[in-house]
């Protein structure tokens, strides 16, 4: 791992990561679950104890919008991924607390930005009258489809289905 991705990776988790509710699904907390990303900055996902998926955020300094696409592509089973699902935002180093000195890396820097999240909410339709959410597999970190009230915490893969 670079030294631009150590900061990018301990700013992440210092400051960007918080204490959130499961959206959409029930109250109780979600906590974020990082993904591998292969080096492509930091990907991961807010799910609630039951693995339903509330978001998944790609942190970067330049995200590869193309990139993270077939990545959630490539992670996701029976949900679609569109360009127009994607919401990007703009962390400074004022939004996060942070001084210049801070984000500085020997002679390169993570300024004029700290980073930019590329933002994913998985799509909640109905299959069979059904609403059907995003879930995180417990055994393999896939994320796929199912009825927003099972219980299953296996992917289709996982569970031979």
């Amino acid at each position: 791992m670079s030294e631009k991705d150590k900061v990018l990776s301990k700013i992440v988790h210092e400051r960007l990561i918080v204490q959130a509710k499961c959206y959409r699904h029930c109250d109780r907390d979600a906590s974020f679950h990082e993904l591998d990303s292969g080096g492509k900055g930091v990907v991961g996902l807010y799910v609630c104890p039951s693995g339903y998926v509330s978001r998944v955020i790609y942190f970067d300094q330049e995200p590869d919008i193309e990139w993270y696409k077939g990545f959630l592509r490539a992670k996701i089973s029976g949900m679609r991924v569109e360009g127009k699902d994607l919401r990007i935002a703009t962390r400074h180093p004022w939004d996060l607390g942070l001084k210049e000195a801070e984000v500085a890396i020997g002679e390169g820097s993570l300024a004029p930005y700290v980073l930019r999240e590329v933002y994913w909410s998985p799509p909640r339709t109905e299959k069979s009258g059904l609403p059907v959410g995003a879930f995180l597999c417990s055994r393999c970190d896939r994320i796929f489809a199912q009825d927003i009230k099972s219980t299953n915490r296996l992917c289709p893969s996982c569970s031979g289905r």
